[in-house]
């Protein structure tokens, strides 16, 4: 065991940034670290086993009646008392969910499902920061448009005031001209 388990002490001290690195450590303490090691290894060995062990633990019925010895056909041949009874047993004890696998799987749907959300999210605020420069865009035209009418109303208006000037001069101005038709009679 020391053969594989040594090299995985002197990976995990390098990844851990611990000093001095493994071969400088004395002998014991290098005794230690790959016994410590060695429970890790069982550990995960042993979580590893019972993962796979509730994996394969799903209850129904059929376990039941394997388990029980208890012949199919007589639980289908009395479908109120003993198919009822495994039934509800199985409900209730799915229910209780001891491991939290049916919360695992939860967490595991609502996970995705936020991450889902988010994803729409983001591309909602980047839609939004798009319109909203878009609306910049159309603000300072509607702001350049204004500008230009309010140049076209003064300039109209002037035009008006010196049309009105001209008119002006012209009914109020003396004729400096001789109507002939008048003057040949």
């Amino acid at each position: 065991m020391d053969n594989t388990i040594k090299p995985l002490v002197e990976l995990n001290i390098d990844k851990y940034n611990i000093n001095p690195s493994f071969s400088q450590l004395s002998n014991i303490i290098q005794n230690q670290l790959i016994e410590i090691e060695n429970f890790f290894q069982k550990y995960t060995k042993e979580q590893i086993k019972l993962s796979e062990l509730l994996k394969n633990q799903k209850i129904n019925l059929a376990k039941v009646c394997i388990s029980t010895t208890i012949p199919r056909s007589s639980v289908y041949n009395s479908p109120n008392v003993l198919k009822k009874y495994i039934n509800e047993r199985i409900n209730e004890i799915e229910k209780n969910d001891l491991f939290d696998i049916k919360k695992a799987q939860k967490n595991s749907e609502d996970y995705e499902l936020l991450k889902k959300y988010i994803e729409h999210i983001k591309i909602q605020i980047i839609e939004t920061d798009i319109f909203e420069l878009k609306i910049q865009e159309l603000e300072k035209e509607i702001k350049d448009l204004n500008h230009i009418n309010k140049q076209y109303a003064f300039e109209n208006a002037t035009l008006r005031n010196e049309n009105e000037n001209i008119k002006f001069q012209l009914v109020n101005k003396k004729s400096n001209v001789i109507n002939f038709n008048n003057h040949s009679q």
